[in-house]
């Protein structure tokens, strides 16, 4: 007997259709085969909802690659580090006092 309780249950289902979406996606930006294409129209017609977490993937797939595109236009610039002067490194004895 398991003491383990599911508080929701088709929060696992719902991990498992985001991650089988996200594969897809990944294919689809490389083109899929024959195959492949099948594959997903079964999957896609097995469950609505799987069409919605794909196209909600293919979103942040798109804003993904947007971001993508203005990191090459703005490429992050190199941290300037100041230098601290030797005097300020350096712990003074507990007895001085300004």
């Amino acid at each position: 007997m398991s003491n383990v309780h599911q508080l929701h249950p088709g929060a696992i289902d719902d991990e498992r259709r985001l991650d089988i979406a996200s594969d897809w996606i990944a294919k689809m930006d490389r083109e899929l085969t024959a195959e492949e294409r099948e594959a997903l129209a079964l999957w896609l017609h097995s469950d609505v909802e799987n069409l919605h977490v794909l196209l909600e993937i293919a979103q942040m797939w798109d804003k993904m690659d947007e971001l993508g595109r203005l990191s090459d236009i703005f490429p992050k610039a190199k941290p300037t580090r100041k230098k601290t002067p030797v005097w300020m490194g350096e712990l003074l004895p507990p007895y001085c006092f300004f």
